[in-house]
């Protein structure tokens, strides 16, 4: 999926977001937190297909990382970057940096 590509090309990647993935992956289990129903009984973990939109599994320090980047604390270091007003991706040669 190109738009799960260019996620990782601009964000997960060079944010350094090491415990990030939109698919699954089994070292999650030792740290994933898993949800509960009302009755406070431990649900199995829900593991859906790589999505843009929805299936970001990620912990709270890579998180925190993504949303300083968007806040503009941080800018990412990739190839081009995506501007934070519009979403567009913006090629350094630009300077855009």
């Amino acid at each position: 999926m190109k738009t799960l590509r260019a996620i990782r090309f601009l964000f997960i990647g060079p944010l350094g977001m090491s415990h990030s993935s939109y698919v699954w992956q089994e070292s999650f289990e030792s740290t994933a937190a898993a949800g509960h129903d009302r009755h406070g009984r431990s649900r199995p973990q829900y593991k859906q297909d790589a999505n843009a939109a929805a299936s970001l599994y990620t912990t709270a320090s890579d998180y925190a990382r993504f949303v300083a980047a968007r806040a503009g604390k941080r800018k990412p270091e990739a190839q081009g970057r995506v501007d934070g007003r519009s979403g567009h991706s913006k090629r350094r040669s630009e300077g855009n940096r």
